[in-house]
């Protein structure tokens, strides 16, 4: 209160004072800003983790969308929202909740614990071990002892406030990170950055960067990165060096790479919303028109280079430069609509309070409904012997 008065009657100070007030509503305001757009993108772009983005599942569907068991995980109401579902293997699966994770028993169908982790940043992993990231630390864990805090945790460069996770590749000595800065209110400059470093020490192995905010890079199984920028695309090989520019006019908005080592983008171009095929050198294989502008998710490429584009609540499915077919969909919550595609290349989708599957002609092949209010959030995954698993924010639904 002293200070409040000494203010008013000092003209200097009270300009100082006010000031002051000014940037830290600023700075705040900011803080903000850069929270909501984070949390946006992470919503959008979390649930992709396979290495080639195209949402391509490893086994064959056998499910007819039968309901097998439901499990309820969140019984305290947890703060936080179901990102993804991991299964490491038919019997353990790992739930990205947001600023935590679950581990679950799927053969005794029992919620083991969760541990906390970053918000902007995902889980991977397979069989028994998995990587995570809490505090901007990489977290190296075991499914049977995950509880158990580590004895090593990894500092990964640039990772932190303003900035998101948006690749993870692990070897046996090192990693590769890709991470996105969502621009720091005090060094606004955006970018993506590709490094690779020991899981030891703080030194890089090789780090590369590309201006501004670009579509999650996919990667390909000899490990070509694809950053895709207006009117450029980048191949980034494994060493950290740009093997190939591909020039062109469009603005990319996001890409996969399909089992056939094309790049697919939805992009805009001057006049129009396209699909484009291409190779790693550049050769256009095909492109055709889209009337999805925001897809929810990058290209779904199935084993028989068929694109799916979801978003807008429909789907549409591309191939060899044509559109095959369109269907259209009824959840309210347009930005849980998620596609997966087994191998024999059928189609799972997450649809509101709704989980459908279509054939290759994109005809309904079956739905499994819950009761209204629930809302699917994951994409369907499935085990090893073709059974669905999804997830809402409450529970985990098995159909078989």
């Amino acid at each position: 209160m002293k200070e409040k008065c000494l203010a008013l009657k000092n003209p200097i100070l009270l300009i100082l004072t006010i000031l002051v007030m000014l940037c830290k509503a600023e700075t705040l305001e900011s803080v903000g800003m850069a929270s909501k757009e984070g949390q946006k993108m992470v919503n959008n772009t979390q649930p992709f983790g396979n290495p080639q983005l195209n949402s391509l599942l490893p086994y064959n569907l056998s499910s007819k969308g039968v309901f097998a068991w439901r499990l309820e995980y969140n019984p305290e109401n947890i703060p936080g929202s179901a990102v993804s579902l991991l299964l490491l293997d038919d019997s353990k699966a790992i739930l990205d909740y947001s600023m935590i994770f679950f581990g679950i028993d799927l053969y005794a169908q029992k919620v083991l614990g969760f541990q906390r982790k970053s918000l902007n940043t995902f889980v991977s992993g397979n069989k028994q071990e998995f990587y995570a990231f809490s505090d901007y630390r990489l977290l190296r864990l075991r499914f049977d002892s995950f509880q158990t805090p580590p004895a090593d945790h990894y500092f990964v460069p640039d990772l932190g406030d303003y900035s998101q996770l948006v690749a993870f590749i692990p070897g046996q000595d090192s990693f590769i990170a890709g991470i996105q800065n969502l621009g720091n209110p005090r060094f606004p400059q955006r970018a993506i950055e590709l490094l690779e470093k020991t899981y030891n020490g703080f030194n890089y192995t090789w780090n590369i960067s590309f201006p501004g905010i670009v579509p999650k890079p996919p990667v390909s199984l000899d490990g070509n990165f694809v950053i895709a920028q207006k009117d450029l695309i980048s191949i980034v090989g494994s060493d950290g060096k740009v093997k190939n520019e591909i020039k062109g006019e469009f603005i990319p908005i996001c890409c996969s790479i399909g089992v056939d080592n094309l790049i697919y983008m939805v992009c805009k171009t001057k006049s129009d919303y396209v699909v484009k095929a291409m190779d790693f050198e550049g050769n256009i294989r095909w492109e055709c028109a889209t009337s999805i502008s925001k897809p929810n998710q990058p290209p779904i490429v199935s084993n028989e280079s068929t694109i799916f584009i979801v978003g807008n609540s429909k789907i549409e499915a591309f191939a060899n430069g044509q559109k095959l077919w369109e269907f259209l969909l009824t959840g309210s919550d347009s930005s849980s609509q998620l596609v997966s595609v087994s191998q024999d290349g059928m189609l799972l989708v997450s649809d509101g309070n709704r989980v459908i599957c279509l054939n290759k002609a994109g005809e309904l092949v079956w739905t499994f409904n819950i009761a209204k209010g629930g809302v699917f959030k994951t994409q369907p995954v499935l085990d090893s012997v073709g059974k669905v698993f999804v997830a809402t924010d409450k529970s985990i639904f098995a159909l078989k």
